[in-house]
């Protein structure tokens, strides 16, 4: 596909994000992280539970890329590599934390919404900077409309970005996020985990 394909795509999928809280439980929460080194794509899914944090299933994966990386697309070399990854867990997750922006995109479907509608699974987008948007105050606006959110989870350290992915309202994103800090990380603890096993894998190659 071309870029002006993928774009329509994008357009597409984002007609059927869902904005506000349609899950019925949150007892496994997990964070899913992607990394790439030489023609190689790594993937890691860590499952936790949502009242402790405590690892209960880890999955990894290694494949062949040779797809470049695009701006605001970046679903079409990570997409598949992490749906393969998910679908290895034997517990699936109420909710799926995405080391990416969810509706804080140019088109509303950043790989965090777009992996939700995908895998028609509650998620929540989140990154150290803003995609786009301009920040006010505590808030993340974009053609008028709040989409994402500052979250400061370390002490004298940077906010994260916190955006709508799929079947969560923002302020229930944001209480899901605070939730899955554990002192002294930045990061939810899934997507800590995940990335510390990601960076792992890749100094083996």
């Amino acid at each position: 596909m071309n870029l002006k394909e993928l774009e329509q795509v994008q357009l597409g999928l984002a007609k059927k994000v869902v904005k506000k809280d349609v899950i019925q439980k949150l007892e496994l929460v997990s964070g899913i992280e992607t990394g790439f080194k030489f023609n190689k794509s790594f993937c890691c899914v860590v499952v936790c539970a949502y009242n402790d944090m405590q690892v209960l299933e880890t999955h990894s994966m290694i494949e062949e890329c040779e797809l470049a990386y695009i701006p605001n697309f970046r679903a079409q070399r990570e997409l598949d590599i992490m749906v393969k990854t998910y679908n290895k867990l034997k517990q699936k997750p109420d909710i799926l934390l995405v080391n990416a922006s969810g509706i804080m995109h140019p088109r509303s479907l950043g790989l965090a919404s777009h992996l939700g509608v995908v895998l028609d699974i509650a998620t929540i987008g989140i990154t150290k900077k803003p995609l786009c948007g301009k920040v006010q105050g505590e808030v993340i606006i974009l053609d008028d409309e709040v989409v994402g959110k500052q979250v400061f989870t370390k002490e004298k350290a940077k906010p994260l970005f916190v955006s709508i992915g799929h079947k969560l309202s923002l302020d229930k994103s944001v209480e899901i996020v605070k939730k899955c800090i554990k002192p002294p990380h930045k990061m939810p603890e899934p997507l800590h985990i995940a990335h510390r096993i990601v960076k792992k894998n890749m100094k083996y190659v």
